[in-house]
């Protein structure tokens, strides 16, 4: 797609401005919240969507150190799942971000990972950037292909 016009943009930034007033509200008057994105949004990067969620939540006025605690602990009970998931216990599944850096100083400090710990397994940042590269060359290779392909089909 084109970019968006200035006028877009800008009412696009009214409406998350908007949004962050409501969710700012509804803490503030003791609503329970939970972060998590949207799943079926075509605009959205599951892991990277996350980030931006927490983000705009810091942004809206809640502090970090509870944005956190909305985003895993919070989730995990909301789903039924804090028996397994959701804090750092003995017994529970190994799944979580290792970061370099304390989260609950700085939402920035949510970027600099370390790697990642799935079902027990570790995987450090550089393995997961190579995989995320060689995903996004091959989503571009699948993309520069059917522009190909639509064009021979075009000619016939």
């Amino acid at each position: 797609r084109d970019p968006a016009t200035d006028e877009v943009q800008s009412r696009v930034g009214k409406v998350v401005a908007t949004r962050g007033d409501i969710v700012k509200r509804l803490h503030d008057k003791g609503v329970r919240l939970l972060v998590g994105s949207d799943s079926n949004n075509p605009y959205v990067v599951h892991g990277f969507a996350l980030y931006h969620e927490i983000e705009m939540f810091v942004e809206a006025g809640i502090p970090l150190e509870k944005v956190l605690t909305l985003a895993t602990r919070d989730a995990a009970e909301f789903l039924g799942m804090l028996n397994s998931v959701g804090t750092i216990e003995e017994g529970k599944n190994a799944d979580m971000v290792l970061l370099n850096r304390d989260p609950r100083v700085s939402v920035e400090n949510l970027k600099d990972r370390a790697g990642v710990v799935y079902r027990g397994e570790y995987y450090p940042n550089d393995e997961l950037l190579a995989s995320l590269k060689a995903n996004r060359d091959a989503a571009a290779q699948f993309v520069e292909q059917t522009a190909v392909n639509i064009e021979r089909n075009e000619q016939h």
